[in-house]
């Protein structure tokens, strides 16, 4: 069965915001410097909207790519 647009953005946001909430995120990164605040609001910003406009099988295609580079990255790391 494939995840649902809700599971494929919470996979996003993990791989994204690691286990921050994306707003959180968002308010850490205004807090330390506001210019690269507003260019993270305007990032989060683009998220939601490719959220919403993607199609699925896009979105999924995407996480898919994304996990599958990180296992590749984990299994270098162990070699090295």
């Amino acid at each position: 069965m494939e995840p649902s647009r809700a599971e494929l953005r919470e996979l996003l946001e993990r791989t994204i915001f690691d286990d921050t909430p994306p707003q959180e995120w968002l308010e850490d990164v205004w807090a330390l410097n506001p210019t690269t605040g507003e260019m993270a609001g305007k990032l989060l910003e683009t998220f939601e909207c490719l959220i919403v406009l993607c199609p699925e099988s896009q979105l999924q295609g995407l996480v898919k790519q994304l996990y599958q580079r990180k296992m590749i990255l984990a299994e270098q790391e162990k070699q090295v």
